[in-house]
């Protein structure tokens, strides 16, 4: 991935207090997540479909080995962010995918 590709996805990431932001508080994260499509900027969004791209995953599953497949509702994924005393513990989010039962 190009350095300003990358440099234009920072420049668009959301201020802590935007209004996008879904807040978790609970036992095992204290953060902000953001994974709506129509809320990402322009960058952002293309950034977000070539990891859901088949020839992404495809160089994945050279590299793991694993059948592998695109989560395009970023189910556990999008952006994510947290202040100082946030937290993120070790945990699965889905063993199985909580809208196609696989």
């Amino acid at each position: 991935m190009r350095n300003d590709v990358i440099t234009d996805v920072v420049k668009e990431f959301p201020d802590f207090d935007n209004e996008s932001w879904k807040p978790y508080n609970n036992a095992i994260e204290i953060k902000k997540v953001l994974n709506n499509w129509d809320k990402f900027g322009p960058q952002t969004y293309r950034l977000f479909q070539y990891l859901n791209s088949r020839e992404f995953i495809s160089k994945l599953e050279a590299l793991t080995q694993c059948e592998l497949y695109a989560d395009f509702g970023l189910n556990g994924g999008g952006l994510h962010t947290h202040k100082q005393g946030g937290k993120l513990n070790m945990h699965l989010d889905y063993s199985i995918h909580p809208k196609l039962n696989d």
